[in-house]
């Protein structure tokens, strides 16, 4: 999916999950997860457009955002960086936690 070029069709994507998901927004209790069990600094990988990053502000997180579309990295206000998750441009063991939506794309 190339976001850069149809930005759109990531926000009908977040509407039509809002309102025919069958589960609620996850974002604030995985966030809250994180903040429990200290897991900091955290990657968002697979940012989006940040509401995971948002819910992880709330809890005081230091958060970086990743994803391969600077249309959606516009829309983040933390330090963000355009990247691959395949090939990470960062150090080893360098974050407490991840969070990511990518484990669900094997089976979209």
């Amino acid at each position: 999916l190339d976001y850069d070029s149809n930005p759109t069709r990531f926000r009908t994507t977040v509407i039509a999950t809002e309102k025919y998901g069958l589960m609620d927004d996850v974002h604030p209790e995985v966030a809250q997860i994180f903040a429990e069990e200290a897991l900091n600094p955290v990657l968002d990988m697979g940012c989006g457009e940040g509401r995971f990053i948002n819910a992880a502000q709330t809890y005081d997180l230091h958060a970086i955002a990743l994803d391969q579309s600077e249309t959606m990295l516009t829309a983040v206000s933390t330090p963000r960086t355009n990247g691959d998750a395949r090939q990470l441009p960062f150090h080893d063991g360098c974050f407490g936690g991840v969070s990511s939506p990518l484990d669900a794309l094997s089976s979209a």
